[in-house]
């Protein structure tokens, strides 16, 4: 791409690179947007006789539209040429993760962390949800994992006072990917059976995220003060999983998988509530509509069911509205 940035070049359509009166190429303009090889291919092609209008069209299926099974033999195809191979030092940091002794919901945290998957501020307005990205807490930048986990002055704060400390600035430019990935290899000690720097580190991020949640959901804390008081009680749940009972009544039921009772979630087993709950939802991009329903089960086999249709960023916090109460 020529010298105009990635924000004009999303504004772009086809459109633009043709000239109409004439029926072809606008070369011009097509050689100072795009790369030689990226130019020299579309001024290849062949222009359509009659005025089209642009449309989506997916180059990996002959009729050109996406398919689940079109996708996923092209990640088949990447994954054998090792196109999306990760890079050594991500690999070592989720490989620490993964065989560490905490929770496991704190794992598929830094899992969504090293894939960027959370539902910030920033990432949710850059898929269409209609939100206003800026940070609710200070305002002064967009609301991305950069900025909740670096940048933020409750972040900058709370990493000064809490143990281990840990450097949010750095000399040279690096993306809180690599950032916690760094921390993680460096926390990380083979002779150290509970590894509590790395612990601490991972506690700190997730606390960092709870406080930021509650305060766009419930209105609730969003200091450093609740950030620091999130750690002391994940600490409490820490020492209660690892404290779990490793041996167990078999399990008579059949029906569950071997291992299902033994889940523990660093709450005390007298704290259990005894229901299931199912969610799933979805939202079109185009609309901005967004729709979920749920599935309650208790102990004693009562059931009950919902749905909720609304603007997508509206029953996001219905739908956590909800889960509060039961």
């Amino acid at each position: 791409m020529g010298i105009e940035t990635s924000a004009q070049a999303r504004k772009w359509k086809v459109e633009d690179l043709i000239d109409k009166d004439n029926n072809i190429w606008k070369g011009s303009v097509i050689r100072q947007r795009f790369e030689w090889r990226d130019a020299k291919d579309i001024l290849a092609m062949d222009l359509p006789r009659c005025p089209t209008s642009d449309f989506v069209y997916w180059k990996h299926n002959s009729k050109g539209k996406y398919t689940v099974k079109s996708g996923y033999e092209v990640l088949l195809e990447r994954r054998s040429m090792g196109e999306d191979k990760m890079e050594e030092g991500a690999l070592e940091s989720l490989k620490i993760i993964w065989r560490s002794n905490i929770l496991p919901k704190w794992k598929v945290f830094i899992w969504r962390i090293t894939y960027d998957a959370l539902a910030v501020n920033y990432n949710l307005k850059r898929r269409g949800i209609d939100i206003d990205s800026q940070c609710d807490y200070c305002g002064f930048e967009e609301e991305d994992s950069h900025h909740i986990f670096r940048t933020c002055s409750v972040a900058r704060l709370a990493w000064t006072l809490y143990q281990p400390q840990v450097q949010t600035d750095d000399d040279e430019p690096m993306s809180v990917v690599k950032w916690v990935q760094r921390n993680i290899r460096l926390f990380y000690s083979k002779d150290e059976v509970d590894n509590k720097k790395l612990e601490e580190f991972v506690i700190m991020l997730w606390s960092l995220w709870v406080t930021r949640n509650g305060r766009v959901f419930r209105n609730i804390g969003g200091h450093v003060a609740s950030v620091l008081f999130q750690a002391k009680e994940a600490m409490k749940c820490l020492q209660t999983f690892k404290n779990r009972s490793l041996v167990e009544a078999e399990d008579k039921d059949p029906s569950c998988p071997p291992g299902f009772h033994f889940v523990n979630l660093g709450e005390n087993k007298h704290l259990y509530t005894n229901f299931v709950l199912q969610v799933d939802g979805s939202w079109e991009k185009e609309t901005k509509r967004a729709g979920w329903g749920w599935a309650y089960k208790d102990g004693r086999n009562r059931n009950n069911v919902g749905v909720a249709h609304n603007i997508a960023n509206k029953c996001r916090k219905e739908g956590l509205m909800f889960s509060n109460r039961i």
